[in-house]
């Protein structure tokens, strides 16, 4: 897991790479769990089961065995114990970075759903004011049409008596032309 030790990992090689490197405690701190890789985690694990069973512990996450390696080194006890917090981060990791990835990517979807519905309610609130203004219009032209059949029927009312009259006065004039020829 750290880089530069290449396959050769023995004790010598982490004792002279990486013990003696000044920025040890920096590099350790400032480590990011994202930039390990599985097969990294696996072979760390491996290691940490083998030191454990050495040490006849059957489980490496036995909290006995941090004391069993501090008491013969406590600079290695302290790197076993970072070391398994690390793996147990990656472990949190791995479950937990397709989540939230899934998480950004339904937060993405909801804002655009949330676009779209802002989108779809102001083309709604249009078409409620057009169908409005539009009802507005066939109210007034709906009154207009009432009026105007009103009327219509008033003066075809007013026309057939017109008729009645006129046809009652032209048989009127016959009968005071026939009078009139008489007197």
């Amino acid at each position: 897991m750290y880089p530069n030790l290449g396959a050769d990992v023995a004790w010598l090689n982490i004792k002279a790479k990486l013990l003696s490197d000044p920025a040890l405690l920096t590099k350790l701190k400032g480590y990011q769990v994202a930039k390990t890789k599985a097969d990294q985690a696996k072979r760390a694990k491996q290691k940490m089961a083998t030191l454990a069973s050495s040490l006849s512990f059957k489980d490496p996450e036995d909290p006995e065995l941090i004391n069993a390696i501090a008491v013969k080194n406590k600079a290695t006890g302290a790197l076993f114990k970072w070391c398994r917090a690390t793996l147990k981060c990656y472990d949190i990791y791995k479950k937990v970075e397709p989540l939230k990835l899934n998480a950004e990517k339904m937060k993405k979807a909801k804002e655009a759903g949330e676009k779209e519905l802002a989108e779809t309610e102001r083309s709604l609130a249009a078409l409620e004011a057009s169908l409005a203004e539009l009802d507005a219009g066939m109210k007034v032209q709906k009154a207009e049409l009432d009026e105007l059949q009103r009327v219509s029927a008033e003066m075809e009312r007013k026309l057939t008596a017109a008729s009645t009259l006129i046809n009652g006065l032209g048989s009127e004039q016959v009968r005071w032309s026939a009078d009139m020829v008489a007197i």
